[in-house]
Order: C-alpha cells, then sequence, then structure tokens
C-alpha cells in the first residue's frame, strides 16, 4: 500500500544540462548585444531605425537600402581584413542618418562593435569637459572614437556652422576631426559618414590633410540619396 503521507512524483523543475547552456548562452548573447547597443550611444530617437525599416518607395530608395545591405555584407565577410568606409551624401531629410544607423545596428547584431557620434554632439561635448570636475576628458572622448569596429560621423561639415563660427571653424575644430580621422586610418578601421555637403565644401571647411584621409577611407561607393525630404515624407 501507499504511504499517504508520500508525495506524488512532481517536475522537478531542474532543467537538463544540455538545456541549461543553451539558455545560458542565449542570455549572455542577448545581453552583450544590448550592451554593445548602449555602448554604441545610439540616440534614443533613432534606436528603431533599421535598413527594412528605410521606405523604398522609388527607384533611387531601393537602390539605396540595396547598397546599405550591400555593405553590411561586405563588412561582415571581410572583417579582419582592410575595409573601405562609405560616404553618405544627400540634402537635408533625405534619410541619411536612418540609413547608417541601421547599417551600425547590423554589424552590431552581427557580434561586432560600434558607436553613433554626431558630430557637432560630439565637439559640444568635448568642449564641456574643459574645466569639469569629473567624467571623461577632451583625450578620452577622442579615444573612443578609435575603439568601435566601425564608426558613424554623423551630420560631418555642419559642426563649424552650429558651434561658434568663428572660433569653430579655426585650427581647434581642425585639429579634432583630424585626430578622430586619422586615428581610425592608422588603425585601419572604417567610419561611415553622412553629410549634406559637397566634397568642396569639406575641402574648404576643413584641413587638407583630413579631407585626403577621409576620401581614401570611404572609396566604397554608396547610392545617391534621392533629392526628395525623406523626413517630411514620413513623419511620425
Amino acid at each position: 500500500m501507499t504511504d499517504p503521507k508520500e508525495k506524488p512524483e512532481e517536475a522537478s523543475g531542474v532543467i537538463e544540462a544540455a538545456e541549461w547552456m543553451t539558455v545560458s548562452r542565449d542570455a549572455i548573447a542577448k545581453d552583450l548585444l544590448a550592451t554593445r547597443l548602449r555602448q554604441a550611444r545610439i540616440p534614443k530617437k533613432f534606436l528603431s531605425k533599421t535598413i527594412d525599416g528605410f521606405h523604398a518607395d522609388i527607384k533611387a530608395r531601393k537602390e539605396v537600402v540595396k547598397a546599405a545591405r550591400d555593405y553590411v555584407s561586405y563588412f561582415c565577410m571581410n572583417k579582419g581584413e582592410r575595409v573601405d568606409g562609405v560616404l553618405l551624401q544627400g540634402r537635408v531629410g533625405s534619410g541619411k542618418t536612418h540609413v547608417a544607423v541601421g547599417m551600425l545596428r547590423e554589424i552590431i547584431d552581427h557580434g561586432h562593435t560600434g558607436l553613433y557620434c554626431n558630430v557637432p554632439e560630439f565637439f559640444k561635448e568635448v568642449r564641456a569637459t574643459y574645466g569639469a570636475i569629473s567624467g571623461p576628458d577632451e583625450s578620452e572622448l577622442i579615444d573612443e572614437t578609435r575603439g568601435a569596429d566601425i564608426l558613424v560621423l554623423d551630420d560631418l561639415g555642419v559642426e563649424g556652422r552650429i558651434l561658434d563660427p568663428v572660433r569653430d571653424r579655426s585650427k581647434w575644430l581642425c585639429e579634432r576631426l583630424y585626430l578622430i580621422i586619422n586615428g581610425r586610418y592608422e588603425a585601419d578601421k572604417p567610419i561611415i559618414v553622412t553629410t549634406n555637403c559637397s566634397l568642396e565644401s569639406l575641402t574648404g571647411q576643413l584641413d587638407e590633410r583630413t579631407v585626403s584621409r577621409l576620401l581614401e577611407m570611404t572609396r566604397r561607393r554608396f547610392a545617391v540619396f534621392p533629392d526628395a525630404d525623406y523626413r517630411k515624407m514620413h513623419l511620425k
């Protein structure tokens, strides 16, 4: 007879070793991805931006989407070797930041590290370190731009207009842009650059050495963004 004090067998709730290892690996991978996305410093406004989310309603935008996907594949296939960056040029509101962040996110999803840097905001942050009692100093901020596998430099060429137009178009600004671009140039680490400036305009604003390195680093061709204002067409 069964002892009434004995309880019927119940599931132990113990996860088998193989299952435990699978769950742990998945959890670690998700946590690592979340950490890398935080470290990428993508602004909240752009966190949801993806390549697939770029509304390719006309031929020119379909070509942009294809170029973005091709670049992600190219980067991931050639990691560990020399990889060219890309220059995304187009009018204000054409969707350059959306596409650049979409590529950055996918590259991070594939296990690489990345960093988003809006150029005018970055230099405002650098200037804020002067005289600050705590927090990173100027050299630490610049060093951070050199470490990631891929760096997005967003809105290059407008920093001189947004910051103090007299002082910041001077040697101070050019020297720091040179440190960022040359640091990645010497480390053979690629960049994704967005700008609404022509090459002639960039050459007139930046140091010749900086522009020369920038052009060499972004030799891979990218599709032309259409002139229509994508931002106004897809306001949410």
